[in-house]
């Protein structure tokens, strides 16, 4: 038996599956917290789970992950040095907190040299930055015409320094040099990010003496193998997410209604949607912004919403309701961990009376015993009442003796800096309410409850309902902006949605209802308990198969390895030049530069392939002719693209 481990580090949990890789059945799957201090923790905890009889049969490991994009959304820590090549500094300003030379050389739109590259400058900058910097990027103008400039570059990095170095053209074959460099600044950052992920995970295999290839998910549902990964980890944000669409079309396999369903993905965090057609998701590869920053990027389409199992609720004085973006520690999870929860939120709720009160009961707990000097007086002594057991914002105050909005900002400051996470209210407190999920201590998430709820005293399970309508909102309307073909008004949508989740559903005497004809597909360990509400109000059928609670894992081990290069053919002289990743090269005829195109994409992606690790490789070509005529009638030959794609799956040794 060849058995696949497939291991999913998300933002709330870390989830490990045992797959058959022939008969493609889960064996064993298991879940348990992910641990950012030291990613190897949460890894060893959650395969420790399994037995260790299935190890020796284990021939390969696939990841998946948000580490990538987390990163670039909470900023980086790190420090590389970038070459921006025939680049004017007057057009291209970042605000990131790297060494940027500005070099001279470069190509135009044809693939002819702007000016001669500056070797010397290069090789001084090396020299100077090697010992401190963590990468090198280097991003030339033009160089999807021809990347002369960034291959003479990344020579000079390799003869000068050990340090990992990223080219533009590599990483994007798409015009517009400023989000190109921007992509591959980013892609150095992110080396560290992954390097720290894959050496967590052969510290755990080698604890468990388990040997087998690692493979890592990027953004569109493919595989790359761990070297690529480490040299293009740009591609590996949107991870988690494909790897949840991957996993939920395994599980639905035999399901014909389902091949153009909708996929919902609910974690602690976000909930991810993105919609098949033909059980294909729709590949988009264009600009994408991620954070504050633009870069190429080629990804399942899919929208992201910030509403989870774990995001934070909160009322405000007036009783409006705010669900996420904020992820907090469920009060349910504390109260499992810490039982003394409960008495403090008995004692809170004979003191607290008014509605504006959703921060009182919060709890807060160390992240890490933590000596820094940078704090102030105050800070310092939050931190050592929260030293062994975590507080309560009323706790802090009482004992310390400071004010609530004192205790408050301080917090806050002590939060962003890392040292205390927060827990509070949650979706997950209201599945534990309800009955839906009674993994964690119900009666914590009762408490809070029933201090939340102080003002609802007609009803006290109005406030219950009132948030449930925010949360299903957010996702419904969101799924009518995606299915919608034209760009209609939000406003639409939300009024939409308003008229077929209102019990009534009448507007003088007509009544209004959705009648989703797609199956909303479930997965992810909250979907058991909000899939079944949301297809009533769409009126669709739900779907939520076994193991939905982790197919990121299932789907980081069930994909393929996918390879995509392309070239481009434009007229040039008397003859065409050919322009591809690795070079350009002039032919005079253009029937001998489509033969060599289709040879040299070929090899590449062979070649590619091999350093991956794949067995039986399929490689397809797609040829498009932009030829337009004029008003004579007359033909004029404008470029051909010639797109070549290899897919296989890792060899199993």
């Amino acid at each position: 038996m060849d058995i696949g481990l497939g291991i999913d580090v998300g933002g709330t949990n870390t989830d490990a599956v045992l797959l058959d890789l022939r008969s493609k059945k889960v064996i064993l799957s298991n879940k348990s917290p992910t641990t950012y201090n030291d990613l190897s923790i949460g890894i060893k905890n959650v395969i420790s789970k399994f037995d260790r009889s299935f190890f020796p049969k284990i021939s390969l490991t696939s990841i998946s992950t948000t580490l990538a994009t987390n990163s670039i959304v909470e900023g980086f820590k790190n420090k590389i040095s970038a070459f921006l090549i025939g680049y004017d500094p007057k057009e291209f300003v970042i605000d990131l907190n790297d060494e940027i030379h500005f070099v001279k050389g470069g190509h135009n739109v044809k693939g002819e040299e702007k000016s001669p590259l500056d070797i010397d400058y290069i090789k001084a900058a090396i020299l100077k930055s090697r010992d401190f910097v963590e990468g090198y990027a280097v991003s030339s103008f033009f160089s999807v015409r021809n990347p002369e400039h960034e291959l003479c570059t990344k020579e000079l990095i390799n003869r000068y320094s050990n340090k990992p170095v990223t080219l533009g053209s590599e990483l994007s074959f798409k015009l517009d040099a400023k989000t190109r460099a921007m992509t591959v600044i980013l892609n150095a950052h992110l080396i560290p990010i992954i390097y720290d992920l894959l050496d967590s995970v052969k510290k755990v295999f080698k604890s468990f003496n388990i040997n087998t290839p690692i493979m890592v998910v990027k953004g569109d549902g493919s595989l790359i193998d761990e070297k690529e990964a480490l040299y293009r980890p740009i591609e590996t944000i949107l991870s988690g997410p494909a790897a949840s669409v991957v996993g939920a079309k395994s599980l639905i396999k035999d399901s014909k209604k389902a091949k153009n369903g909708i996929v919902i993905d609910i974690g602690g965090t976000t909930t991810d949607i993105a919609i098949l057609k033909d059980g294909q998701p729709e590949i988009n590869f264009s600009v994408a912004r991620v954070g504050r920053w633009k870069i190429h990027l080629k990804a399942i389409k899919m929208e992201t919403i910030g509403v989870g199992g774990d995001s934070e609720i909160k009322i405000d004085s007036e009783g409006n309701i705010e669900v996420g973006p904020n992820r907090v520690i469920p009060i349910c999870y504390l109260g499992c961990l810490y039982p003394e929860v409960n008495k403090e939120l008995i004692s809170i709720d004979k003191s607290v009376k008014s509605i504006d009160i959703s921060s009182k009961i919060n709890f807060y707990t160390l992240e890490e015993k933590n000596n820094s000097h940078n704090l102030s007086n105050l800070e310092e002594d939050i931190l050592e009442q929260l030293f062994p057991s975590p507080a309560s914002l009323f706790q802090i105050s009482k004992t310390l003796n400071r004010t609530i909005v004192e205790i408050t900002k301080a917090l806050k400051k002590l939060e962003k800096k890392g040292f205390i996470k927060v827990s509070g209210f949650t979706p997950t407190d209201i599945f534990h309410i309800k009955g839906l999920y009674t993994e964690y201590n119900k009666e914590s998430s009762e408490l809070a409850y029933k201090i939340l709820s102080k003002s609802f005293l007609n009803n006290k399970w109005d406030l219950l309902k009132r948030i449930e309508t925010v949360v299903y909102q957010n996702i419904g309307v969101k799924i009518l902006g995606m299915l919608s073909k034209n760009e209609l008004n939000k406003d639409l949508y939300h009024f939409l949605w308003d008229l077929s989740s209102n019990t009534s559903n009448y507007i003088d005497g007509l009544e209004c209802k959705i009648n989703l004809h797609k199956m909303i597909i479930g997965v992810g360990a909250p979907s058991y308990a909000m899939i079944p509400s949301l297809t009533k109000i769409f009126n669709a059928k739900p779907l939520i198969p076994q193991y939905a609670e982790v197919a990121n894992a299932i789907g980081a081990i069930t994909s393929s390895v996918v390879i995509m290069e392309e070239a481009i053919i434009k007229p040039y002289k008397d003859g065409f030049n050919l322009h591809f990743s690795t070079g350009l090269k002039f032919f005079q005829d253009l029937e001998e530069a489509n033969i060599y195109g289709n040879d040299i994409l070929r090899k590449i992606i062979s070649k590619k392939a091999k350093r991956a690790g794949v067995k039986r490789l399929n490689i397809s070509f797609e040829e498009k002719d932009n030829i337009v005529k004029t008003k004579g009638g007359n033909s004029i030959f404008i470029e051909k693209r010639i797109i070549a794609k290899g897919i296989g799956k890792p060899r199993l040794d």
